[in-house]
């Protein structure tokens, strides 16, 4: 029989005392770890202005050559919510049960056993400008946002407002 039991708790200690209390009292297998904040909505259109901004100084610097700055033609934003478990990837070094006499080690037998899963921190893997002072390595809910702005082409005198009949 399995039992059931999720917690909600508000900071980080707040979930390691309760593990700690879990294990004393014989629990043996921790699933899993939701993580959800109630600022999320904030907190994007707040990075999505930095990211705006950004991409701003960027294009200044970039076309600064010019001496006529081109038009904008486009502008694309994505903004992401990362969850703690999106910057870590875990797989299974699969080795089946079996026993080999053909080895390297002067043929005694080696015999190939389960290996648990393995799981390591990959970082954020993002295209953006501002990346994080230091790696994210804490479970924390990452918000990124990406804006791209499209120039018309400098080499292109046709109006951007005009249309071709």
């Amino acid at each position: 029989m399995q039992s059931n039991l999720h917690l909600l708790v508000k900071t980080e200690p707040d979930a390691m005392a309760a593990i700690n209390l879990a294990f004393q009292q014989g629990v043996t297998d921790i699933v899993t770890f939701d993580y959800w904040s109630s600022e999320l909505d904030a907190q994007k259109a707040k990075v999505r202005e930095m990211a705006i901004a950004a991409a701003q100084e960027k294009a200044k610097t970039l076309l600064a050559v010019f001496d006529d700055r081109p038009k904008v033609i486009n502008v694309q934003e994505n903004t992401a919510v990362l969850y703690p478990h999106s910057l870590y990837q875990t797989y299974e070094n699969i080795l089946e049960e079996r026993v080999e006499y053909n080895n390297a080690w002067r043929d005694k037998p080696a015999i190939k056993a389960y290996r648990p899963k393995m799981t390591f921190f990959q970082g954020l893997q993002s295209h953006s400008d501002k990346r994080p002072s230091t790696p994210a390595m804490r479970p924390e809910i990452s918000v990124v946002s990406t804006v791209r702005i499209y120039y018309q082409s400098p080499a292109d005198r046709t109006p951007v407002n005009s249309s071709s009949h």
